[in-house]
């Protein structure tokens, strides 16, 4: 793959920010925040998973190691995974992160207009050797919706040297809009076909490097072919006077309401920061979703064992009663096709 372009030269252009994002989809910046910050967040992270029982604790190893405990895999709709995920989320230092200087004055920049940190963020466990589990070719524009000006700002939780991969850019993949959907493994099962060879762009990561890439980008995981946890986190932020999808004003899958995550909280800057503010919000389109859900039981249909991912997604997270049993009798019947 090519490597990533470093845009730390342009780090205070906005013109050439602005630009830059425009043609080739994302801006890398190595060493943007500053490492404590980094390995203060990946320590807390680490006591949850580490009680969570996905640390591997024996033979010598800590914590810090980060040894995965393969025996206590699970796919991300579990609800294990679930409960890892809500103590993750309400960790103060997850919003000190999102709220850093450097990363609201560098969006600022960009888009040239005060900035928006969307309230839901999304930590990323991913186990080593779960290859079926590493997100698929995507774009965010279908789970974020809301302004096609938003972007991610995805920060490794340490280092991740080429065995542990991480994640990689199809360079200028933005300008060709919203992308046909394909039911895919990997987290949010919804892929798209991947026609970007010779454009995928890839470099190992470091704490405190951040990768910033628009909604429209597609992007994918890398294989973890190390034997530690992959630790990340994504962050969504927008220009505040874009349309705001209304989903993503609320913790990540509603699986906890503001009321008790922000319980105790220590900082009322990063508490109910948005209620302020005068946005314009837009309902989820659950079209996208629609249209994974009936291609992937049309691909099971033919007998097609690639839709078993999204299938289980569907039979994990819908609240359908219908589309549940279809999803469950369609897993079932390609199970029993092996």
């Amino acid at each position: 793959m090519n490597p990533f372009r470093d845009s730390t030269e342009i780090l205070h252009d906005k013109a050439s920010l602005a630009g830059r994002l425009s043609i080739d989809g994302y801006l890398f910046f190595p060493r943007l925040i500053p490492t404590d910050h980094v390995r203060k967040l990946r320590k807390s992270m680490l006591k949850i998973l580490g009680k969570a029982g996905w640390i591997d604790t024996g033979s010598g190893y800590d914590l810090e190691s980060a040894i995965s405990n393969s025996k206590s895999f699970v796919p991300d709709t579990d609800p294990t995974a679930t409960a890892v995920m809500i103590q993750q989320i309400a960790l103060p230092s997850v919003r000190d992160l999102q709220h850093h200087p450097m990363l609201i004055s560098l969006f600022e920049r960009i888009f040239d207009e005060p900035v928006f940190p969307l309230p839901r963020v999304i930590p990323r466990t991913l186990f080593p050797n779960q290859d079926d589990h590493t997100t698929p070719p995507h774009q965010d524009y279908p789970h974020v919706q809301g302004s096609k000006r938003s972007c991610a700002a995805w920060i490794p939780l340490g280092d991740c040297g080429p065995d542990m991969g991480g994640l990689a850019i199809a360079r200028n993949s933005n300008n060709d809009g919203v992308l046909p959907i394909v039911p895919a493994m990997g987290a949010g099962g919804l892929g798209v076909s991947d026609q970007y060879q010779g454009r995928w762009h890839y470099t190992p990561f470091l704490a405190g490097d951040v990768m910033i890439f628009n909604c429209l980008t597609v992007h994918k995981g890398i294989p973890n072919r190390s034997k530690k946890l992959r630790l990340s986190i994504d962050m969504r932020y927008q220009p505040v006077s874009e349309p705001v999808c209304e989903d993503w004003l609320q913790p990540h899958r509603n699986a906890i309401s503001w009321e008790d995550l922000y319980k105790n909280w220590p900082d009322r800057r990063t508490q109910y920061y948005w209620r302020a503010l005068h946005l314009r919000t837009v309902p989820f389109d659950k079209s996208y979703y629609g249209q994974r859900e009936q291609t992937a039981l049309d691909m099971a249909a033919r007998g097609d064992r690639n839709a078993l991912a999204a299938l289980r997604r569907i039979k994990a997270t819908t609240d359908d009663k219908d589309l549940r049993r279809r999803a469950s009798v369609a897993i079932e019947n390609l199970d029993s096709i092996r």
